[in-house]
Order: structure tokens, then sequence, then C-alpha cells
């Protein structure tokens, strides 16, 4: 294995949700300013987590230019992955609230508070998705 190769574990430490959602609104949006205003955040928070990827990556994810960005091999193959990885994070919160509104069993803390995530999660996809 090549010294710098990303583990499984190696890519969980590094890798939060909100910077793949990030990744994939300005993929799908070909524009950081964007993307920024879907997602409520500032341009330069949405460049900074651009840059926290590149970093964890070791390569860059877009070409840039004056108003439209392109991706960039590297790119392009992260971002079939966390299209797909986000379509999961989707089903799953979607089989989660349909096996709530089933069950009466009471819920412990955590598990309430894993929802709660996967539901914020879920709304800014929809969001940046035109569905909220």
């Amino acid at each position: 294995m090549h010294p710098n190769a990303l583990t499984q574990i190696s890519l969980v430490r590094k890798l939060k949700f909100n910077q793949l959602m990030v990744f994939e609104r300005v993929l799908e949006t070909r524009s950081v300013v964007r993307a920024a205003n879907e997602m409520r955040l500032t341009q330069p928070a949405v460049t900074r987590v651009i840059q926290e990827l590149e970093s964890c990556f070791e390569g860059e994810l877009f070409e840039r230019s004056n108003r439209v960005v392109k991706p960039a091999e590297l790119g392009v193959m992260l971002g079939r992955r966390v299209k797909s990885l986000m379509a999961e994070l989707r089903y799953m919160t979607d089989e989660l609230n349909a096996f709530s509104l089933r069950s009466n069993k009471a819920e412990s803390a955590a598990c309430q508070a894993f929802r709660g995530c996967l539901r914020e999660a879920a709304m800014l996809a929809s969001a940046a998705h035109g569905g909220g």
C-alpha cells in the first residue's frame, strides 16, 4: 500500500457529511456563489470546504474560471461516489422516519439525536436540490 494511501478509517476521520454536501452542491451548480446561496453559507465558507477537501484528497477537485467551476478528473470521480452516498443518506432517513411512524416503542436519546442529524442533512440536501 502506498504510504499516503487513504484507508476507510482515515477517510472517515478526515471527512464530514457537510463537506460532502457542499461539494455536491458546487458540482451540481458549477458555481461556488450559487452553491453558497442555496445552502445559506458564505462564499468564503464554501471555498474553504472545497480547499479542505482538496487538501484531504491531495488534488484539485475543480478547474476554476471567473464565473464557472468545472470538475477536474478527481472531482468527477469523487462526484459519482458522493452523489451515491448522499442518495443513500436520503433513503436511510426516509426509512428511519417510516419506521418511527410504525413504532410506538420509546426511543433512546441517542437514537433521537441521530435521527435529528439525519433529518437536518436530508433537509439541507433537499433544499440544495430545490425541494425545500
